[in-house]
């Protein structure tokens, strides 16, 4: 059986011949030096470059652009990979219910192989992305169902512990629609947690919220209503915060309180009452530094701690000493 993982946000992408991958950078390039309207012109004639890894090149390219500070540079190019994903998708025969039966079986066949592997699952999911679809939750939940009134507690404990990983497989995946891979990871750890139960397997039900908590933050911008997707990631940590402890489990009571603190911070815009939720979030990142000290987690204590001061800031309405 895979080990339970509490995940962090973090994004894998796998590797590629540097030429074509250059040929990516400088059309990416060409896209955010266009004048705007001309990008379709650019794209079309370039459509040898339009495939799966050039979605995941924009999203790294996109993650840099983060790191720099540029938010809406990188929000527009994850706009544009997003609308070319469905493009692409589009451009393959989609897949029925049979074919995306047999993609699912051969899925979940391939994770517990090879224990959840990206480098050995991706590839997979990269080659099916016309078949990666709102259907295939729905085949998802439809097999599970089934699932569970055939097989043995022993045996569905096994089978929910793939069907968690292939949550985290979705949670993370780089390329296609980056909502509907969230949406798919969320369908796959509520269907899991029908058997990771807090009585039975408490350690893996509190990781599995642990990572839905992830899963329904990720999803919130890509949502109509993106308080929602919010309130129910602060519900799964709360969840996953019965079973981590601080006497027990320190490091991962740490981790999903700064999980929780960061739901808190990006529910504050959208609430009658943002005050309250900064204040919570920065009861959360409190609780977190209790673990992530400088001398032992300094890159954590350094990340919780600027998120701390940063809501302390927006609380108070102005720039404080922190």
């Amino acid at each position: 059986m895979m080990k339970p993982e509490t995940l962090a946000r973090r994004s894998p992408f796998l590797p590629m011949e540097p030429s074509r991958q250059q040929a990516y950078l400088a059309l990416i390039q060409q896209l955010l030096q266009c004048p705007s309207g001309e990008e379709p012109a650019v794209l079309e004639s370039h459509q040898d470059l339009l495939d799966a890894e050039f979605l995941g090149t924009c999203e790294q390219v996109a993650q840099m652009l983060e790191e720099r500070g540029d938010q809406n540079t990188a929000l527009w190019l994850r706009n544009l990979a997003a609308q070319l994903g469905e493009v692409i998708a589009a451009g393959g025969s989609g897949g029925g219910a049979e074919q995306q039966g047999a993609f699912l079986m051969q899925l979940l066949q391939t994770i517990s192989e090879c224990q959840g592997n990206p480098q050995v699952v991706y590839p997979l999911l990269r080659a099916n992305l016309p078949v990666i679809n709102q259907d295939l939750a729905t085949q998802l939940n439809r097999w599970w169902e089934g699932v569970l009134t055939r097989a043995d507690r022993e045996h569905l404990q096994g089978l929910a512990a793939v069907v968690g990983e292939l949550g985290n497989l979705f949670a993370q995946f780089p390329l296609g629609n980056p909502g509907l891979n969230k949406q798919i990871a969320i369908a796959a750890y509520a269907n899991a947690l029908r058997v990771r139960t807090e009585a039975e397997l408490p350690q893996a039900w509190a990781t599995t919220n642990n990572n839905l908590g992830i899963a329904y933050s990720d999803l919130a911008p890509f949502s109509a209503n993106p308080a929602e997707q919010i309130e129910k990631a602060i519900a799964a940590y709360a969840n996953a915060l019965r079973v981590y402890t601080e006497a027990e489990l320190p490091q991962v009571w740490a981790t999903t309180n700064n999980n929780l603190g960061i739901a808190y911070s990006d529910l504050a815009p959208f609430s009658a009452n943002p005050a309250e939720q900064i204040e919570k979030a920065i009861a959360a990142y409190a609780n977190a530094l209790r673990v992530y000290t400088e001398a032992e987690l300094p890159q954590d204590y350094a990340m919780t701690n600027n998120s701390m001061c940063s809501g302390a800031e927006t609380a108070q309405g102005e720039l404080q000493p922190c």
